[in-house]
């Protein structure tokens, strides 16, 4: 049996074509574990009821496979980690096209470019740029290419029986010159146990 509050937001969400307001989304929040299949269904009404049934397909494109120097533990792309990725060299306008034609023929609407390295060169950028006029100029195609932020800050805390408190900070710049230098800042610092701050730097 549906939930009395789930009923109540079914007719004003759906039947009246309302927002709930502040006190309904409190109830809903508030509801038994049983109900969420439930509110999960209503939650998929809603969508269907201003978004409709359509979907838009994005067909993810590795540009350059394998190889990457950047060291991320949990990326099977890095070089400096065993995994079944054998490493590909940068694609060339010709393969960028030829995969976005595959995209279109399976209905996808956005193209979407990754590449295994660890910054952006001005050769990978021009090949990019190339290869999205190319596309552009023959496809229906939104193309997407993102990088990740060239600097980023992390902050950590950790407790233990015999070392107390241990407070990290980090500072990391993965594009320090514009040539893919990296320049890591961290400082540690353990509070009870053996007290102690290291400071250290890794380029």
């Amino acid at each position: 049996m549906t939930h009395p509050t789930i009923e109540r937001a079914r007719e004003r969400v759906i039947t009246q074509a309302l927002p709930a307001d502040r006190s309904l989304l409190a109830e809903l929040a508030r509801l038994p574990a049983e109900s969420v299949p439930d509110l999960l269904a209503l939650a998929d009404d809603v969508r269907a009821l201003h978004c409709g049934n359509g979907i838009a397909v994005e067909v993810l494109y590795n540009a350059k496979r394998g190889g990457c120097s950047e060291d991320c533990h949990f990326c099977s792309q890095s070089a400096r980690y065993a995994t079944d990725v054998e490493p590909d060299v940068l694609s060339g306008v010709d393969g960028f096209v030829d995969a976005a034609r595959r995209a279109h023929a399976r209905g996808a609407s956005e193209f979407c470019v990754v590449v295994a390295v660890r910054g952006p060169s001005a050769k990978l950028l021009d090949r990019v740029c190339e290869a999205t006029r190319a596309i552009k100029s023959e496809l229906p195609l939104t193309v997407a290419v993102s990088e990740r932020p060239p600097h980023t800050v992390s902050v950590g805390a950790a407790y233990s029986t015999d070392l107390g408190i241990d407070l990290t900070t980090a500072w990391h710049d993965r594009n320090l010159f514009g040539n893919a230098e990296q320049l890591n800042l961290k400082a540690d610092a353990s509070l009870g146990g053996n007290a102690e701050t290291r400071p250290g730097y890794r380029l």
